[in-house]
């Protein structure tokens, strides 16, 4: 669908009219993987074997294959780049996130499915899952992109701000485990505040 979509948006601008059929086949080639190097399903064998073939190798790529991978990661990083974003950015990106995936697990409770990953908000566990997402499945992307690229902005802006939210969650799922067995104490005015709310009810005030 989103290939489709994407050549029906070009299709209307007229962008594809001056294009050979060579340059027509390298666009529809690039625009696939790009679509498709965001599937999360592929990502950790994307990153393995860019990771393998172009570690310690440096740009520019004269192969248009070569060229193709790096641009597959470049995409990728994009795709999820709000986890190296400053901690507020990146909190405000991450409830959008999640707020989409409660509604998948929400929708496939109803209709009786398997609720898919990070989709059930009754057993979601936030901290947990931002922390391990950015640590094992973020950083290790951009590191190994950036050993291709070797960008000191990508170093210090991204991959710096990384560990910076790992800590973030991890300070967060600390607090959630210290509530989570902190004894309960009934509050002794409870009752009191009760009964005076029944009363001013009562009494129209």
């Amino acid at each position: 669908m989103h290939t489709a979509l994407t050549y029906e948006l070009l299709a209307q601008e007229q962008v594809l009219d001056p294009l050979s059929r060579e340059q027509w086949l390298t666009l529809r080639k690039l625009i696939t993987e790009m679509i498709l190097a965001t599937d999360m399903a592929r990502h950790f064998e994307i990153v393995d074997t860019f990771r393998q073939k172009y570690t310690g190798r440096s740009l520019p790529f004269p192969k248009f294959e070569d060229r193709l991978s790096l641009f597959r990661m470049c995409v990728k990083c994009a795709d999820i780049a709000h986890a190296g974003k400053t901690e507020v950015l990146h909190e405000k990106w991450t409830m959008q996130v999640v707020q989409e995936f409660f509604h998948q697990g929400d929708l496939e409770r109803q209709q009786q499915l398997p609720i898919s990953p990070f989709c059930d908000k009754l057993t979601a566990d936030l901290p947990k899952d931002q922390k391990g997402f950015i640590q094992g499945v973020v950083k290790p992307m951009f590191l190994a992109t950036n050993a291709v690229i070797q960008s000191s902005i990508i170093e210090v802006t991204i991959i710096n701000q990384l560990d910076v939210n790992i800590e973030h969650w991890k300070r967060k799922a600390e607090r959630k485990k210290r509530c989570s067995v902190a004894p309960s104490h009934p509050d002794p005015e409870a009752p009191l505040v009760r009964a005076v709310t029944k009363v001013m009810t009562e009494e129209g005030l």
